[in-house]
């Protein structure tokens, strides 16, 4: 079944990656495409997303979907810079919840290390389709 849904796309959009708001949900949704560069990119979509939680009147879910292939080095900078540190994104205070959407064991493995006092024991839940990660979306 094919459901269409209201999206306000925010000025990050680039293509390597693209942030998108949910017009009418607490959803935002970051796409990270093939030819995204984590060494070079993660700063600036880490800023364009947290401008957005700053903004945001209730908590927000965050999804993000990989269409890429990490590295495990990539994973492990990815993780230290989003999940450690004062200013860490995925502790923002207007996160209600965080969703992988990938294939990758390699990030599922790293998704459960991410609920460790390491990273401030987040939860992140992992899925393999956008679909489920609305369901799962809507459902926190």
């Amino acid at each position: 079944m094919l459901v269409f849904i209201d999206v306000i796309i925010t000025e990050e959009i680039r293509m390597s990656h693209r942030i998108e708001k949910y017009a009418n949900e607490p959803i935002i949704f970051l796409t990270i495409n093939p030819d995204y560069n984590m060494v070079e990119e993660l700063a600036v979509s880490n800023q364009g997303v947290a401008q957005l939680l700053d903004q945001a009147t209730e908590k927000q879910v965050y999804i993000i979907h990989f269409k890429n292939r990490l590295t495990i080095d990539e994973i492990i900078m990815g993780a230290n810079r989003v999940g450690r540190g004062e200013n860490s994104l995925w502790h923002h205070p207007n996160i209600k919840a965080i969703i992988l959407i990938t294939d990758s064991a390699a990030l599922r493995v790293s998704a459960q290390g991410m609920s460790s006092d390491t990273f401030g024991n987040l939860s992140v839940t992992v899925v393999t389709s956008v679909e489920d990660a609305l369901q799962y979306a809507r459902s926190v």
